[in-house]
């Protein structure tokens, strides 16, 4: 390594990292909810142009560009969406190497991340129940076949916002079954569990927490 590229390091005029688009020093609300659909919707891989990239493919748009806004946000770049006709679903590729690896990382190390400030933890939340929740009624819910991952939701619900949650429950067929899903039948690998937020609660939720899919937050208003 020559001096004048040290140098150059040292001015900043340079970066040792070259390219590679750098995360926020500090947790920031965007990446926690990054992490949060991450853990519900999202698929990883590494392409023959060796790109690590973050997929989300999502049937509602809102979602696809919420996920894309903080990706943006989280990279300091813009992220696109567009619409699959094949597949009929919204899909957004976040491009980078280190994004990708910290999402790999298991729940435990995301914490910091996780729980910096209220504002991140209410991002987590909003960004696994885009993922994985449902509402109905007035109502809702969200579930999961990783039973630490919903376990750990739950605790954060009521440790940090006082929610009164109920679960999580065994949810759907059991491992080794057989389920049919759009004339195919597949086997279950892994037993899905719900955990449900109190009626009492939901109000609050909204307010708090909320969806960022509005036919989602639709129905957490009570007919």
């Amino acid at each position: 390594m020559d001096l004048a590229t040290i140098k150059g390091w040292v001015a900043g005029i340079h970066s040792p990292y070259g390219r590679v688009y750098q995360l926020p020093r500090e947790p920031i609300p965007e990446l926690a909810y990054l992490i949060g659909v991450n853990f519900g919707d999202t698929s990883r891989c590494k392409n023959w142009h060796c790109n690590y990239a973050i997929r989300l493919r999502a049937k509602d748009e809102d979602f696809a560009r919420e996920f894309a806004r903080a990706a943006s946000v989280v990279l300091g770049k813009p992220c696109k969406v567009w619409f699959d006709k094949k597949r009929g679903l919204w899909q957004s590729d976040v491009l980078s190497m280190l994004l990708y690896t910290l999402l790999t990382k298991p729940l435990a190390e995301l914490i910091p991340y996780t729980e910096h400030c209220d504002k991140c933890s209410a991002a987590f939340l909003r960004g696994f129940f885009d993922a994985e929740g449902s509402s109905s009624g007035g109502s809702a819910s969200c579930s999961n076949t990783e039973l630490n991952v919903l376990t750990y939701v739950k605790s954060l619900l009521e440790t940090k916002f006082r929610f009164s949650i109920y679960g999580p429950y065994r949810n759907g067929r059991r491992p080794g079954s057989r389920v049919q899903i759009k004339g195919k039948w597949y086997h279950v690998r892994k037993q899905c569990y719900v955990i449900s937020i109190a009626k009492g609660n939901t109000r609050d939720f909204a307010a708090q927490i909320g969806f960022s899919i509005a036919r989602k937050q639709r129905g957490l208003a009570f007919a």
